[in-house]
């Protein structure tokens, strides 16, 4: 059942989640907040205020995806030659080594790469416009040259992508909007 609480003058739907856990964390990928809490864990409003800033964030971006048109021309065969163009391009630059590229419907993320240079992209990408595929293609291709989110891989995203923030919001609204029935 979900519950209301009031953060800032905005209404805000909740549900409690309760699991075999030691932190507390929130979620918002369902179209509303999701608390999972520790068994027993009975205070959680002081959570909701540390965080509210957030919370509001993210509630104004599932209203803003209610806005949102999909791209509903792009085949997934398209998807793949789009994505294959840019991999190629970037290997010329980057010398990049890829093992293998492979695509299916992800619950949580436009891409991931791992330590043996396998690219997967989510299928959904054919969705979005096609600023927003090269910037997800990229933030996996530099993945490979530095495999975690540290001050290196930003300076690479930063460097081609100085609007990377707000393309990572847009990538959010764009979530929801596909996401959330």
């Amino acid at each position: 059942m979900l519950k209301e609480i009031l953060l800032k003058d905005t209404l805000i739907k909740y549900k409690i989640e309760r699991r075999l856990i030691k932190h507390p964390r929130m979620e918002f990928k369902t179209g509303y907040l999701k608390l999972i809490l520790p068994m027993g864990c009975s205070d959680f409003h002081d959570l909701l205020i540390k965080n509210q800033n957030w919370i509001l964030k993210q509630n104004n971006l599932i209203n803003l995806s209610k806005t949102y048109e999909l791209n509903y021309e792009r085949t997934e065969l398209e998807l793949q030659e789009y994505i294959s163009s840019l991999i190629n391009d970037y290997d010329k630059l980057y010398d990049l080594n890829i093992n293998t590229i492979s695509y299916r419907k992800m619950k949580k993320r436009w891409g991931s790469c791992d330590i043996k240079h396998n690219l997967k992209f989510n299928k959904n990408l054919k969705y979005l416009p096609s600023y927003l595929i090269e910037y997800v293609v990229f933030h996996e291709i530099i993945h490979l040259k530095e495999f975690n989110h540290n001050k290196n891989f930003y300076n690479y995203i930063k460097n081609r992508y100085p609007n990377y923030k707000q393309l990572d919001d847009e990538l959010t609204v764009y979530w929801f909007t596909i996401n959330i029935k």
